[in-house]
C-alpha cells in the first residue's frame, strides 16, 4: 500500500510545482507594446514568460496556438485575443533571425 502512495505523492508534488512555476520563479522581461499587458495577465497564467519568448510562429500559426490556449476562457474577448496575437506577431516573429525589440531572449 505504501508503495503505491510514494509515486502518487510524487506525481502530485511535480503537478503543483509545474503549476506554480510561472509565479513563483524570475520571469523574462517582455518587450514593451501594444499587447504586453495582456500576454502578462492571461498568458502569464499558465505559461512563464521565457517560454512565450523563445517561441517563433507566425500569424496563422500564432492565431491558432492562441485560440486553442484560451478555447476555455470565455472572458477573453475577440478583440482581446487579436490584441495579444498581434503583439505575439510582433515581437515573437516565425523569422529565426528576427529580433524582437527589446527582448532579451538568451
Amino acid at each position: 500500500m505504501g508503495v503505491d502512495v510514494y509515486p502518487k505523492t510524487l506525481a502530485v508534488i511535480a503537478i503543483s510545482l509545474f503549476a506554480i512555476a510561472p509565479l513563483g520563479f524570475p520571469q523574462t522581461p517582455l518587450p514593451d507594446g501594444a499587447g504586453k499587458q495582456l500576454v502578462e495577465l492571461i498568458c502569464s497564467k499558465c505559461h512563464t514568460t521565457e517560454r512565450i519568448a523563445k517561441k517563433r510562429l507566425t500569424k496563422m500559426e500564432w492565431r491558432e496556438e492562441v485560440t486553442e490556449m484560451l478555447q476555455e476562457e470565455p472572458d477573453v474577448t475577440e478583440e482581446e485575443k487579436d490584441q495579444i496575437i498581434d503583439y505575439l506577431v510582433k515581437n515573437f516573429p516565425a523569422n529565426a533571425d528576427a529580433k524582437p525589440a527589446g527582448a532579451q531572449v538568451p
